[in-house]
């Protein structure tokens, strides 16, 4: 019930803020730009150059707008004092989270959604002849990575105290599952013995749900060739209906796990005062 309340106020708070809006505006204007990419293309089903442009334009900029959104929402919570009101109703803080998680991810499936239909309606106008498989694919693949990265920036926004601190968190944490991890893990394998190359490289993965999100999308269009021999357990796993099923099992995890730790830190914090 507390859950459920604090969604519900996240919701109506989430869509009276205008950084709400221009965020819609935003991804909308990002999504026709992407899929208008597409105009003129025959074949767009399966994994092709195209389609593997706009998963990589996809991956820089939704993870990154869902961090900042999620932990300055987060955060502010301390800075305005809205957290020591509520708290005098007996709300625990791992029901707030959940509740805000709740809420913002209602708000964020609401803005994929409308994004996605202006933008799958405006392609269809100029003829792109984007297929409604594609389109619901890009859909999912988009969610699924705002809803990880929802659970992370509140984590964020949860064992940070001001809004300067969560930006540096947010932006540390997107550089580091984005933009550094392939320069990163090539590094860090070149010190490491030729047998164990494998087995570090694919339980890397686990650590990074970009790359985890990047990856089974890819194995899922029938790319998984293109990993090389060192994910071959990743292909055989991803390619089969238990693949599915371990990948989602990761997907609770990530979330759960990230506001789980974040209302026992804030909590230890509160305690420590």
């Amino acid at each position: 019930m507390q859950i459920k309340t604090v969604a519900t106020r996240e919701i109506r708070l989430g869509f009276r803020n205008s950084w709400t809006y221009s965020f819609l505006i935003l991804l909308t204007i990002f999504t026709i730009a992407i899929l208008l990419i597409q105009t003129g293309v025959s074949n767009t089903d399966g994994y092709t150059d195209v389609t593997g442009a706009m998963m990589n334009v996809t991956l820089y900029l939704l993870p990154l707008i869902t961090l900042l959104l999620g932990g300055i929402s987060t955060v502010t919570e301390k800075e305005d004092g809205n957290w020591e009101l509520l708290s005098t109703y007996a709300l625990s803080t791992s029901s707030f989270l959940f509740g805000k998680w709740i809420g913002l991810s209602i708000i964020l499936l609401t803005i994929i959604t409308f994004s996605f239909g202006i933008a799958g309606l405006i392609t269809v106008i100029f003829g792109s002849g984007l297929s409604i498989s594609s389109l619901l694919f890009f859909w999912t693949f988009s969610s699924i990575l705002a809803l990880v990265f929802l659970g992370i920036s509140i984590f964020i926004g949860a064992i940070t105290n001001n809004r300067w601190q969560t930006l540096i968190g947010a932006i540390g944490v997107w550089f580091l599952t984005i933009i550094i991890w392939p320069t990163l893990l090539i590094s860090i394998l070149s010190f490491v013995p030729y047998q164990w190359i494998k087995p570090i490289l694919e339980a890397s993965t686990l650590f990074n749900p970009a790359e985890l999100i990047r990856i089974f999308a890819m194995i899922k269009l029938g790319a998984g060739s293109v990993f090389g021999s060192e994910y071959d357990q990743w292909v055989t796993w991803m390619s089969g209906s238990l693949g599915s099923i371990f990948f989602v099992v990761l997907i609770i995890i990530w979330i759960t796990g990230s506001l789980s730790v974040g209302a026992l830190l804030w909590e230890r914090r509160d305690k420590n005062r």
